[in-house]
């Protein structure tokens, strides 16, 4: 990724510069959660396609969703995880702390009881970031959705997946729009789902 976009080969058909070996086609991710982000980030570089479907309607700004129970409690980035997810995403440290996000020297600026008594404060250089879960997913969410390779589909519930007669994960899963009569939803071929909104 450079510059806050996906550099898989995406329906560019043009190779990034460090061009993965293509797996396939359509890549499905169920969930806009984290976990489901950088999967789909990863699989970016794997796929010519990928869509993430999640059930919530996902929000615009760095709001709480429904769908993430822990979306309002606090959140800390370790510098290993800071790290990797910078890898991905290239400046998106740089992007959560312009935001608001709060740097912490640890364990300089952290102090804790255990079984053994109060921590011992000191400053090797190991920095944490701390930010609301909101504000990082809508940070990682906008970078996927700016690319050609990764779309969304909102307010979508998976309530199964299907395979083919090779047992690979077929086209699509059976989904059902939420609120509303179960239904198949058969993704696409083309062009790709729509993406959130910057």
């Amino acid at each position: 990724m450079s510059g806050g976009q996906v550099t898989g080969r995406g329906n560019r058909g043009v190779a990034a510069p460090h061009a993965h070996r293509q797996v396939g086609d359509h890549a499905v991710v169920i969930g806009a959660g984290m976990a489901g982000l950088v999967a789909a980030r990863v699989l970016a570089d794997h796929f010519l396609r990928v869509t993430v479907i999640d059930r919530d309607h996902l929000p615009d700004g760095p709001t709480p969703r429904a769908g993430v129970s822990q979306s309002r409690h606090i959140h800390i980035l370790l510098a290993r995880g800071m790290a990797l997810l910078d890898q991905l995403f290239p400046g998106l440290e740089d992007e959560l702390l312009a935001a608001g996000a709060v740097p912490i020297d640890f364990p300089g600026d952290a102090l804790w009881l255990s079984p053994a008594g109060w921590s011992q404060r000191f400053r090797p250089g190991l920095r944490l970031v701390s930010c609301t879960r909101p504000l990082l997913e809508r940070s990682v969410r906008r970078r996927l959705a700016a690319s050609a390779t990764v779309g969304f589909l909102e307010g979508q519930e998976a309530t199964g997946l299907t395979a083919d007669e090779v047992v690979r994960l077929g086209p699509g899963g059976a989904c059902s729009r939420r609120c509303s009569r179960s239904s198949r939803l058969a993704l696409p071929p083309c062009p790709r789902p729509r993406s959130p909104r910057d």
